[in-house]
């Protein structure tokens, strides 16, 4: 053993880079996957994207503010501005 790693050299890890969560990974990104245009409900846009009823609220003002989410009544929600 002691001659192969002095003819070939210590086998060393590759350095691993730090893993970087996709831009599909935040909820806003999963909200707007599941935005369209056709209303749907906070609750179903929700179970759509993955995440509790509360964070979606959240997320969903993040993308009105954005311009990229429009409320309607109802508490349904569709993609884009009025």
């Amino acid at each position: 053993m002691a001659a192969m790693v002095g003819r070939y050299g210590a086998a060393r890890p590759e350095p691993v880079a730090p893993a970087v969560a996709s831009p599909a990974a935040t909820p806003e990104a999963r909200l707007l996957a599941a935005l369209g245009d056709t209303p749907r409900a906070v609750e179903r846009l929700a179970a759509a994207a993955g995440l509790p009823v509360a964070e979606a609220l959240s997320a969903l003002l993040a993308l009105r503010w954005a311009g990229a989410a429009s409320p309607r009544p109802g508490q349904r929600w569709v993609r884009g501005t009025p």
